[in-house]
């Protein structure tokens, strides 16, 4: 995995987010699960096969991508 982004660029992206989301007059669960789906999408289109990421004393995400059977 390449460079992690700069605090003050992950600042931007998610005030940036968290403006869409009122726009779009989302709910907690609603932003959660379309943030969960673009990780997701994200993540297969830029052919990684899995992703995660730890901040230490403040939670761990990852993503795992499923083959199709």
């Amino acid at each position: 995995m390449g460079e992690r982004i700069s605090e003050q660029q992950a600042q931007m992206l998610s005030d940036f987010i968290a403006d869409k989301c009122v726009e779009m007059d989302l709910g907690p669960e609603q932003i959660l699960d379309g943030l969960s789906r673009v990780l997701l999408g994200a993540t297969n289109d830029l052919g990684v096969g899995g992703f995660e990421l730890d901040i230490e004393g403040f939670g761990r995400c990852s993503v795992e991508l499923v083959a199709d059977e």
